[in-house]
């Protein structure tokens, strides 16, 4: 086994050293017929993520001069996983509909805009939008794991984000350098995060999602069933609400949903 000593400081990763990284040099082809590569995929707000991750990772790569390259491993794994698609295509060992198919989810972007007939991936740039009650409900995981406390808790986004920690968090969002984006059910943008905003969101929305199976509006196994009282008390905590300003009654209008509220 070969030992490699280095002694200069690792680099941390950018788009620009994607060339360097000795493992990728299986894939000169592919730098060489898809031209812009570089500049196309770092448009993707899930490659600036993981090109942000990468300044505290722990994961690294030999450079061509056996030197450290910094990189984040999911980045990594991308990466790597992308161009071994593009090179497959090169090779007639894959077709053009399943390259580009491939590639947009390695991306998380529409198959659209990889052209397999041009060797080109043109990605325009994607926008990323502030968290407000209008697109609460397309972010993906809400959208996908959640759905069910929007459609019986109504009123459920306004109370979350009008509360005094959402709020908090959301204002120390850094615009520029926000720690990470959720995917939008709509691929033209996504929705500026961070852990703390992350971790409220998803609290509250499993207090609900338990809340709901206690009072069997939805079928899962809990292993200690609450009260509304419960409910209100624990979501008031979460959000940094007085409890008792918190309501939540039957919908006249409809028998199957409730509404909440908050009084001001």
């Amino acid at each position: 086994m070969t030992c490699r000593i280095t002694n200069t400081e690792p680099r941390i990763f950018t788009i620009d050293l994607i060339r360097e990284i000795e493992e990728y040099q299986k894939f000169k082809n592919v730098f060489e017929f898809f031209k812009g590569l570089e500049k196309e995929i770092s448009k993707c707000p899930l490659i600036q993520n993981l090109i942000e991750a990468s300044k505290t990772s722990r994961a690294f790569r030999y450079d061509l001069k056996s030197n450290y390259i910094q990189i984040d491993s999911h980045l990594d794994s991308i990466l790597f996983s992308l161009l071994s698609e593009a090179n497959k295509f090169l090779c007639g060992e894959s077709k053009a509909e399943e390259f580009q198919k491939n590639a947009g989810k390695l991306l998380d972007i529409d198959p659209k805009y990889v052209d397999p007939k041009s060797l080109t991936i043109s990605i325009p740039e994607i926008v990323v939008k502030d968290l407000t009650v209008d697109n609460f409900k397309e972010i993906k995981w809400v959208h996908d794991s959640y759905s069910d406390v929007l459609k019986y808790i109504k009123g459920f986004e306004n109370i979350v984000l009008s509360s005094p920690n959402v709020k908090k968090a959301i204002a120390e969002i850094d615009s520029e350098y926000y720690s990470r984006a959720e995917f939008s059910i709509k691929k033209d943008f996504w929705i500026r995060s961070s852990g703390e905003l992350l971790r409220l969101l998803r609290n509250s929305l499993g207090l609900a999602t338990s809340y709901l199976k206690s009072i069997e509006k939805i079928d899962g196994f809990i292993n200690t069933k609450m009260t509304t009282e419960d409910f209100i008390n624990q979501l008031g905590a979460i959000l940094g609400l007085d409890p008792k300003k918190i309501n939540i009654f039957k919908d006249d209008e409809d028998n199957e949903s409730f509404i909440i509220y908050r009084n001001m």
